[in-house]
């Protein structure tokens, strides 16, 4: 009974509030509406919809207000372009043809010089290549000393073996593998996996 008179209680609130929002929506587009017809006035609506010998703005448009016609006025401005002129690049067809001239390089053939054969030149005295000899390693005292290589604190977990298994670090084997164990599976003769 509780879990419903506050879901009633809650659906109640949520319904109010967007009463209100709904209200103070459509209360702000009103006052835009007003600003907007007040601001802008018929005279402005009236440029966007004045026909007059089938042209979109008339001349002869005329409101008796002259202040209404001197603002009107300046966008009907008529505007003067210089006419165009056909020059001789425009027609010539080499200047718009795709075709592209494509010249094949000549190279100079390579020759070879003395130089190039003399075996002097690339005989360098400063350069000698000697074979690298390593010393004979010896046996040394800290090398035999069991005591540097004695590890500490290191335990193994014992071995533990069963009838069936052997118990190494928590791992189990099988004491024994059968045939029975072993078994072929498709994944051994896919030729896809052993690419």
């Amino acid at each position: 009974m509780k879990t419903t008179n506050k879901i009633q209680k809650t659906a109640l609130t949520a319904a109010l509030a967007m009463g209100f929002s709904i209200m103070g929506f459509t209360i702000d587009a009103q006052e835009e509406i007003n600003l907007l017809t007040k601001n802008n006035g018929v005279n402005n609506f009236a440029m966007a919809t004045v026909k007059n010998d089938n042209h979109f703005f008339a001349k002869t448009f005329n409101d008796g207000s002259s202040t209404a016609r001197s603002s009107f006025a300046a966008y009907l401005v008529e505007e003067t372009e210089a006419p165009l002129t056909i020059e001789n690049w425009m027609i010539d067809d080499s200047n718009f043809s795709s075709a592209t001239s494509i010249e094949s390089e000549i190279e100079t053939p390579l020759e070879i010089e003395n130089w190039m054969i003399d075996e002097k030149t690339f005989y360098v005295n400063s350069v000698a290549i000697e074979t690298a000899t390593d010393e004979e390693l010896e046996l040394e005292d800290w090398m035999m000393n069991e005591n540097k290589f004695e590890v500490k604190n290191n335990t193994v977990a014992p071995i533990v073996q069963t009838a069936r298994y052997i118990f190494i670090n928590n791992i189990s084997f099988p004491a024994e593998l059968t045939e029975d164990d072993l078994q072929l599976e498709d994944w051994m003769t896919n030729s896809e996996i052993w690419k």
